[in-house]
């Protein structure tokens, strides 16, 4: 009875793996640190929101003046 429900567990693993299935890694010790990167690999870019209208807008993109961020020349003309 056991061998019988061992054989048809390792059955439909196969048949599962065969069919592109497959099995979350097992992890031990809690939840994998991956940094600053997103689920593509990709380096994530600090944002930060724009004072006058709210956008969220990049760090590289953004405009800071007097210690306020601005998402672009127009919001920061507004803001003067």
């Amino acid at each position: 009875m056991i061998l019988k429900l061992l054989l048809v567990v390792i059955v439909g693993v196969l048949i599962y793996r065969l069919l592109g299935g497959r099995f979350p890694p097992l992890r031990r010790g809690g939840v994998e640190k991956r940094g600053d990167e997103d689920s593509f690999g990709k380096s994530v870019s600090p944002t930060n929101s724009c004072i006058e209208c709210g956008t969220y807008v990049t760090e590289s993109d953004a405009i800071i003046f007097k210690g306020r961020t601005y998402c672009s020349k127009e919001c920061l003309d507004r803001g003067l």
